[in-house]
């Protein structure tokens, strides 16, 4: 499916399948909302897989099946904003998530669709965005193991009935689409594969202040991008090459920002230099062109700052050969010369380390993606 699949991103956000959540009994409805990159009037497709991408927490796991769901009713529509005195958390008024409705939802004609092992998509439709407006999905679903994203951080709610009043209760489990795909024309797909800090985990909930997000507003509109940074990801699960790593063959430049779980979770420096050689080599092969970061700072402990100092040796001296560019963030989120494994802005970047970062990196990469 994947491969056949022609619309590319319009949103920076990152919802990949984390982890899973097991419901009640019944049918529930979510509502999500997506800033959406580029406004205009286009055919929107969204993407949903039933396969999670990486490990979280050791209590999931990469490419383990999660389908034992089902979509009863799916529609889209638009809101200009939401409101901007209170946070997103706290939101809990029918009214200020309620959109204008612009359409329902069908999948090969119906609007019921089972999951599967792998990826789906929605039939087209013709929708009609600004920038900067807010897509809102609305799922009506049930099943026993659902896909979610427990550091999303985009608004995200289930609908619950008190004496008669809808309310809605801030949450991280309900199934989310992998991609809100539109056709606009583009010159170029690229792709953001790394772990919590390319998902934008820690900013404020949608800001749209993560490093990816703040890049992305740089380029050219000609460009789409496609956030498919999540937490606890790990090279070693990229590198199983399974349906995380096919999100990333569908772009024409992947940016890559791999290590920080890896060291934490105790590979050797040679386990993840092999990881990354994998990752970057079969991109390269497959004729991607690749932008290699080096592992950022996380207050890394004895002896795993070794590990990260040596993996990101290799990057800068040896694997920086195979790929097309790299970049070094750590001048700017390292505390300092003298201790760069511990991290200035938070091993989560705040909104400042996260628009430093951005900045440093367009200026670095820019000559790549012309007009």
């Amino acid at each position: 499916m994947l491969s056949s699949f022609d619309f590319s991103s319009n949103t920076t956000a990152g919802c990949a399948n984390q982890h899973f959540f097991i419901p009640s009994e019944g049918v529930r409805t979510g509502r999500a909302f997506f800033k959406i990159k580029c406004g205009g009037e286009y055919n929107y497709s969204l993407l949903f897989s039933g396969t999670l991408d990486g490990s979280y927490r050791r209590l999931s796991f990469p490419n383990e099946p999660c389908s034992d769901w089902e979509i009863h009713r799916a529609r889209v529509g638009r809101l200009a904003s939401l409101p901007d005195d209170i946070s997103p958390e706290d939101i809990t008024d029918d009214e200020a998530l309620t959109p204008e409705w612009l359409s329902e939802l069908t999948f090969s004609g119906s609007p019921n669709r089972k999951a599967e092992d792998g990826f789906f998509a929605s039939d087209p439709v013709r929708l009609s965005f600004s920038e900067g407006e807010l897509l809102c999905l609305e799922l009506e679903y049930s099943g026993g193991k659902i896909p979610c994203h427990p550091e999303v951080t985009i608004p995200v709610y289930n609908k619950r009935d008190t004496e008669g009043n809808v309310l809605w209760e801030y949450t991280v489990n309900m199934p989310l689409p992998t991609m809100i795909g539109c056709d606009r024309p583009i010159k170029e797909r690229v792709a953001y594969l790394g772990d919590s800090i390319t998902q934008g985990a820690d900013t404020p909930t949608n800001s749209y202040s993560h490093w990816v997000a703040r890049f992305a507003e740089k380029l050219p509109d000609c460009y789409a991008h496609w956030n498919i940074g999540i937490g606890y990801g790990k090279a070693a699960d990229a590198a199983s090459f399974g349906a995380w790593y096919q999100k990333a063959l569908t772009a024409d430049t992947v940016f890559l920002c791999y290590g920080v779980n890896d060291v934490n979770s105790d590979y050797t420096a040679e386990h993840i230099k092999g990881d990354l050689f994998k990752i970057v080599s079969d991109l390269k092969s497959r004729g991607k062109r690749v932008i290699l970061q080096t592992v950022p700072p996380f207050n890394y402990p004895e002896p795993r700052r070794l590990v990260w100092e040596e993996v990101n040796r290799y990057i800068k001296e040896e694997l920086s050969a195979l790929a097309d560019r790299v970049f070094d963030p750590n001048f700017i989120l390292s505390l300092s010369k003298e201790e760069p494994h511990l991290a200035r802005y938070g091993g989560h970047p705040d909104p400042e380390g996260c628009a430093l970062w951005a900045n440093a990196l367009y200026e670095a990469v820019k000559d790549m993606f012309p007009a």
